[in-house]
């Protein structure tokens, strides 16, 4: 049985995760440039 830390670190995981899935479907392209223009430097 999980702790009640445990649980709100799997909630909070799962959130997190569910925001940079949205993150990378709506800023992917912007992203990528952004990390082309930082590697390129």
């Amino acid at each position: 049985m999980l702790s009640r830390q445990q649980e709100s670190e799997k909630r909070h995981i799962a959130w997190v995760w569910c925001t940079r899935k949205l993150f990378k479907r709506e800023f992917g392209p912007v992203k990528r440039l952004e990390v082309g223009l930082i590697s390129g430097q």
